[in-house]
């Protein structure tokens, strides 16, 4: 006779957390092969992202009322974080092979 904390196996996988949990494996699965690319893009592309984020911002946002100024704020300002942090990394791995040498 099971216990009444006892759970069937058609009980735990229809509980939500379960069922949560393989739908985030499956999709964080199928997606590592498209993040890590497009990581990588922004991150070598950073000066780019960030010159359109700013332009897009600075220049278009005043003329343009329809276009979000907060978002394309935001946008700027993350293009301009990643990329302050690329030239930062740079600088690090420059030093580091100087001082290797």
């Amino acid at each position: 006779m099971p216990k009444s904390n006892d759970v069937t196996w058609k009980e735990f996988v229809a509980h939500p957390i379960a069922t949560i949990g393989a739908v985030v494996s499956i999709v964080g699965g199928g997606l590592a092969g498209v993040i890590e690319p497009l990581l990588g893009t922004v991150w070598s592309q950073a000066g780019a992202f960030f010159a359109v984020a700013s332009v897009g911002r600075g220049t278009l946002a005043d003329q343009f009322a329809w276009l979000p100024k907060g978002a394309l704020t935001a946008a700027a300002v993350g293009a301009g974080l990643v990329f302050v942090a690329n030239r930062g990394w740079k600088i690090v791995q420059g030093y580091r092979k100087e001082t290797q040498e």
